[in-house]
């Protein structure tokens, strides 16, 4: 149903805010604090030796000076002597009319930083828990499950911190996402740990997928849902979040759908427009 009275949507920051530093980092997570994030977005893999880091890609190329290097195939050692440099990496200022495609934010033409000589450095998902658990406590943490055979370890780290109900764990991959009910179904999810799954469009096959999960919220792609879909999934009591949509045409009708949160590469550009819409 269209809201009678529109309320804002929680943004996420996808993969921090990378007009602040490159992505998944700490300074872009701290800049997602600042600009105003409701969360944050992050990827974790493992490492050779068993370490859960917050990293995107299966290989370090398109983010550090490592040609072919793979996370698996390195040791929490062999990582942290890995710099990510500023320059080439940080998100150019919000163009007019936004970004159609979230790919657009990745293209080496809307990336700047040039002659930045500032470098940052990979994290542990330990590190980044105990920054989760500095924010305040509403702020949430959507995390992002890019690799097989970690969940035993991602559950210890979530329990130690004790930051089960600050965070989301979800998938874009159907066999993850598979992993990561099974193992709860098994094991028991932890007490307000909360899990997604990034299905992208609604249809008969994922509609037949998501009916075996233990699921809080579904991600759904800007412009591919609209009414009718995110009822379907609200009845079921599934929360909706958008992929993305940097565009304040999305903008606006996501202020009209029953959108709990989306992902935004743009948090800061996003406060602007709502502040400058609705005055709040």
């Amino acid at each position: 149903m269209i809201r009678e009275n529109c309320r804002r949507s929680r943004i996420l920051a996808h993969r921090g805010d990378m007009e602040s530093g490159p992505e998944n980092t700490r300074t872009a997570l701290n800049g997602a604090v600042e600009k105003g994030a409701d969360g944050v977005e992050i990827d974790i893999r493992m490492t050779k030796d068993g370490q859960i880091v917050v990293f995107h890609d299966e290989e370090l190329s398109r983010v550090a000076e490592c040609p072919g290097s793979r996370i698996k195939d390195l040791t929490w050692s062999d990582i942290q002597k890995i710099t990510l440099p500023f320059a080439g990496h940080l998100l150019r200022p919000f163009p007019e009319g936004g970004y159609q495609d979230e790919r657009e934010c990745f293209l080496p033409e809307n990336m700047t930083g040039e002659g930045d000589l500032r470098v940052e450095k990979i994290l542990l998902f330990d590190e980044f828990l105990d920054w989760l658990m500095d924010q305040d406590p509403g702020f949430l943490a959507e995390v992002e499950y890019k690799a097989e055979g970690m969940m035993d370890e991602v559950i210890r780290l979530l329990k130690v911190h004790g930051a089960e109900k600050r965070c989301i764990l979800f998938s874009g991959e159907i066999e993850h996402n598979r992993e990561i009910q099974d193992w709860c179904r098994k094991n028991g999810k932890p007490e307000g740990l909360r899990l997604g799954a990034n299905i992208r469009f609604l249809n008969s096959e994922t509609m037949k997928e998501i009916e075996q999960y233990d699921l809080w919220e579904a991600g759904l792609n800007a412009w591919a849902f609209g009414e009718d879909e995110v009822k379907y999934l609200n009845d079921r009591g599934i929360a909706v979040f958008s992929n993305l949509g940097d565009t304040p045409a999305w903008w606006e009708r996501m202020s009209q759908l029953n959108v709990t949160a989306f992902k935004t590469n743009c948090p800061g550009p996003y406060r602007t427009w709502y502040r400058e819409k609705y005055g709040i």
